[in-house]
């Protein structure tokens, strides 16, 4: 199974970049689940950092990359309250995530828009890339 699930990592990361011609620096656990050997297949695939889906605000920095706890999904009504925490205990990043299939409507897209236009106007955002923030260290 440890070897399965190995050859699955290192094959699909090459197969995604392949497709989209650029590097694949971070990697999901299905459903922010993940066996014991996981963390040792992702880091040998060559990621940077592995997201769970558990939620810890201030995520970044992150006391592990390779276990990393997102500030928050995009949909909880608590995020710019997490984000809020976040900047107020100095994080070094705000980290929110979620899927594109979970916009089903155009009113998903519109509301996911007003968020990004709130981000957008507070004068002390910035967007960055998730792997600049941290070196991995190995598992």
């Amino acid at each position: 199974m440890a070897e399965e699930w190995r050859r699955e990592v290192i094959d699909g990361r090459a197969r995604l970049q392949d497709w989209f011609g650029q590097e694949v620096a971070g990697f999901a656990y299905p459903y922010g689940q993940f066996p014991p050997h996981a963390v040792e297949a992702v880091a040998e695939a060559g990621h940077s950092y592995a997201r769970t889906c558990l939620n810890a605000t201030p995520s970044v920095p992150a006391a592990d990359p390779w276990r990393l706890a997102p500030d928050a999904h995009f949909r909880d009504p608590e995020l710019w309250a997490c984000y809020l925490q976040a900047k107020e205990a100095g994080a070094a990043a705000f980290y929110f995530w979620g899927h594109s299939y979970e916009m089903v409507e155009e009113a998903d897209w519109s509301d996911f828009a007003g968020l990004l236009r709130r981000f957008h106007d507070d004068p002390d955002a910035e967007w960055g890339d998730l792997p600049a923030l941290f070196s991995a260290p190995s598992p």
